[in-house]
């Protein structure tokens, strides 16, 4: 099937997305009482033409056995946003109303859910049909290592990839092993392999890479395995230098440049809106009850942000003025806490005035909650990759805080969960993971007892 009907793939999958995406459009525009003219369908076309640019050099339409579909949907959710985004700086720029915002607003959300729910469709329709022994690929794996059968292991419980495993080969037989080297070349030339997975340990013996030019010969996919641990549960980006390709550890999708603008324009968008509508009369409404104690409405704190550098961290005020607020960290029935300050710090209130941090750029909504200097001093040498956390801007919320892991840090165990969730979430950032973070941080908010 893949041979045979893969290259009309892209064709199929554009078809039906400029379906979807002239039908919403018409709809949309009925709907709100206007009739098709020339000049909407002139909008109409330049919008199919986004869309088959943002397609294009996103590759929306590869059918990747590999990539779980949680995957494949966060990319098309990406590429969705993008073509949000441009639509609506386009309309405020240009001032021309491809539709009022409501109706655009309605319109993006359902062209979206559109495309979503027909690649969900597909791709559970391709797992259930190989899954019953259709639209298979053979794979063998060169060598015995742990690794090589751990991926080996991992692909074979999900039949919906729909691979057949031939069995391990290698120079060295072992009982396990289903032939030696010549074995292997006898399937591949007769065209039984489909992917082959190479563990890195036999890379230099001679006779396997004339193999693999054979393999290469025969269109065969060649998958590298690493061994030994240092690559597991990392992420990893191969960069290109001359004619050499160099494994970057450290990728984040935030390195991406088109990434970074996404956030930040979420945040932009996302911050105006609460300062706008929220702070504006929530502040003088607040600050009347928190000056019922001396002091100033908001208490400005030094944080760690972006690449180490210090910020002023804003909050509202929830304590008695006292010495040294810096350097103890807030204790259940914590003296200092004034009534009011409870109040706040139960509905976690004290922490809104940090869209002003948002606006201005020293933070993002979603991110690692940062930390003080002298906290940051205590468990930096103690707790493995706690630096990585400072890669990106700090955040109100975060990973970490919607697992539960909020209040007080009492010991080294406590950082280290902490930061074993910021780095899962730099490492696998997505815009998707940041709506879905907002929105379990609004119902942990009211039930979590460490939020003192």
């Amino acid at each position: 099937m893949q041979h045979r009907y893969s290259r009309y793939f892209w064709l199929i999958f554009i078809l039906i997305d400029l379906f979807c995406l002239n039908i919403l459009y018409l709809l949309s525009l009925i709907n709100y009482g206007r009739t098709p003219s020339n000049r909407s369908l002139i909008l109409l076309t330049c919008l199919s033409i986004v869309w088959i640019f943002i397609f294009y050099f996103s590759r929306l339409h590869a059918i990747e056995r590999d990539l779980p579909l949680k995957k494949q949907l966060r990319r098309v959710f990406q590429c969705g946003t993008y073509f949000g985004l441009l639509i609506f700086i386009f309309q405020f720029f240009s001032g021309q109303g491809i539709l009022p915002p409501h109706s655009l607003f309605y319109f993006l959300v359902s062209y979206l859910a559109a495309i979503l729910t027909w690649r969900v469709l597909l791709e559970l329709s391709l797992g259930y049909y190989r899954s019953k022994g259709y639209n298979q690929r053979n794979m063998a794996v060169i060598g015995y290592t742990p690794e090589a059968r751990y991926v080996t292991s991992s692909i074979l419980r999900k039949p919906r990839m729909g691979y057949h495993f031939k069995g391990f080969f290698g120079p060295t037989l072992h009982p396990s092993m289903q032939g030696n080297t010549q074995d292997i070349q006898n399937l591949i030339e007769k065209g039984e392999i489909h992917v082959l997975y190479f563990c890195l340990q036999h890379y230099n013996d001679p006779k396997l890479n004339k193999l693999l030019q054979i393999a290469t010969q025969f269109g065969v996919r060649i998958k590298l395995l690493p061994e030994g641990n240092l690559f597991r549960k990392k992420r990893m980006f191969a960069r290109q230098h001359g004619s050499l390709s160099v494994w970057d550890l450290s990728y984040s999708p935030l390195d991406n440049m088109m990434n970074r603008f996404l956030k930040r324009s979420f945040d932009i968008a996302f911050s105006s809106l609460v300062l706008i509508t929220l702070l504006s009369w929530l502040t003088p409404f607040l600050g009347l009850l928190i000056k019922s104690s001396k002091g100033p409405i908001f208490f400005l704190q030094p944080r760690q942000g972006l690449n180490n550098k210090v910020f002023l961290c804003y909050k509202f005020r929830s304590m008695y003025l006292n010495k040294d607020p810096n350097r103890q960290q807030t204790i259940p029935d914590d003296p200092r806490i004034t009534p009011i300050g409870k109040i706040l710090r139960k509905l976690s209130l004290d922490e809104i005035p940090q869209f002003i941090n948002v606006f201005l750029g020293n933070m993002s909504v979603v991110g690692p909650r940062p930390h003080t200097p002298n906290l940051n001093l205590s468990y930096e040498k103690e707790v493995e990759g706690f630096w990585e956390r400072h890669s990106i801007k700090p955040g109100i919320t975060g990973l970490a805080q919607i697992r539960g892991l909020r209040g007080e840090i009492k010991n080294r165990t406590d950082m280290r969960r902490r930061v074993r969730m910021d780095r899962f979430y730099i490492q696998n950032w997505s815009l998707f993971l940041d709506l879905n973070i907002i929105i379990r941080t609004l119902t942990a908010i009211m039930k979590h007892p460490r939020a003192y």
